[in-house]
């Protein structure tokens, strides 16, 4: 049987090895790690056709690196924004200090992805690409669509999905132009809990329920009366008798 293609642990290369965490098997996991061919893994990982790789159904399973367009920019960052990861060489230089590498550079794009946003795959720009234009470029605030957050507790407009949902017979499923319209689709209600990356608080807000509450009454409370107090009687006490 055909073994599948997957990064390694530290997302230095593609392998076809069974060394690999037992939770990648999980459904969940299996299409964002997991890829039927090495160019794909490559494609998937490294956002290239060719990477370096281990087959360890060849006679020698020993890494092959495939060549690159620009083999000294082996090292991924994030940008500036922090919404892509990139190979430029447009970093601060203090970030090549050896107290501050392990906190912002990465020997893959893989690599860079875990780190920044927490998904193999994100938004990425590859100087060493023939156009190095963005590749899942990242949109504007106003362009982002809402989808269900993986636990399906609230709509968001983060790039935090499986990237399953982007495949186009998905996309129509779990992705929608506005917050009502994912608030409808995936809750039944027009209003929800929901995260907007955009707004300057990323925190999740929790929007009124669609059930209305009960209103209070409108009816007139109990007022105190305005009616006098009875005063002390003014009459003359008993005198002493004689």
């Amino acid at each position: 049987e055909r073994m599948r293609w997957h990064p390694d642990e530290g997302f230095t290369v593609c392998t076809n090895s069974m060394n690999y965490p037992p939770d990648w098997n999980n459904p969940e996991n299996e299409e964002i790690y997991f890829y039927d061919s090495l160019k794909e893994c490559c494609d998937g990982v490294f956002g290239s056709t060719q990477c370096p790789y281990v087959d360890d159904c060849a006679p020698t399973a020993t890494p092959t690196q495939s060549p690159t367009s620009c083999p000294e920019r082996t090292t991924w960052h994030h940008n500036e924004d922090v919404n892509v990861c990139t190979n430029s060489m447009d970093y601060p230089p203090e970030w090549n200090n050896p107290e501050n590498e392990d906190s912002y550079l990465y020997s893959s794009l893989g690599a860079c992805c875990i780190a920044v946003f927490g998904t193999p795959q994100c938004p990425f720009i590859d100087d060493c690409a023939p156009t190095a234009s963005p590749t899942q470029a990242p949109t504007t605030c106003e362009e982002r669509k809402f989808h269900p957050n993986t636990g399906e507790s609230m709509c968001t407009n983060s790039f935090d999905y499986p990237p399953l949902w982007d495949n186009p017979d998905l996309k129509d499923q779990y992705f929608f132009e506005t917050l009502e319209e994912c608030c409808e689709a995936v809750f039944n209600t027009p209003t929800c809990s929901h995260e907007d990356i955009c707004t300057p608080t990323s925190m999740p807000s929790v929007s009124p329920s669609g059930y209305p509450t009960k209103e209070p009454t409108n009816g007139p409370t109990n007022a105190p009366t305005n009616g006098p107090t009875k005063e002390p009687t003014n009459a003359p006490t008993n005198g002493p008798t004689d």
